[in-house]
């Protein structure tokens, strides 16, 4: 089962890296791209409902990261301006109120099997476009 999490916190890094191209927040860097950005979760990953939500990660460089941690109060404001209000406050309900979900092989795989189809759908569209 830990190599299913693995292979998915994987795939969803690297789905969340190639939707977003470069660091979202841009306060720290000028859009930082390509390995110097990584997945941010909103809400902690411990909460395994919400560790591949796809609402719930946003590609970050290093430093952006370090600023997101240190002003929560700003990045709250931030996804909230980002996602709408009704769909924040529904992960952060999930986050806060939900215990922690443990998901089947099943529903592992499954999720594996969406992220492959969402990264091999990014890694098209960007050799497409690489020939245009």
């Amino acid at each position: 089962m830990d190599s299913k999490i693995k292979k998915l916190d994987s795939l969803f890094s690297q789905y969340v890296r190639l939707r977003d191209v470069e660091c979202v927040v841009k306060k720290k860097c000028n859009g930082r791209r390509g390995e110097y950005i990584h997945p941010h979760h909103t809400f902690s990953r411990s909460c395994h409902e919400l560790r591949w939500d796809q609402l719930n990660g946003d590609a970050v460089c290093a430093d952006c990261h370090r600023y997101i941690e240190s002003n929560r109060k700003w990045w709250e404001d931030f996804k909230i301006a980002q996602l709408g209000e009704d769909a924040y406050y529904k992960l952060r309900r999930i986050f806060k109120g939900a215990p922690t979900k443990k998901f089947a092989r099943w529903e592992l795989e499954e999720m594996i099997e969406l992220y492959q189809g969402k990264v091999r759908d990014f890694e098209v569209c960007r050799q497409a476009e690489e020939l245009f």
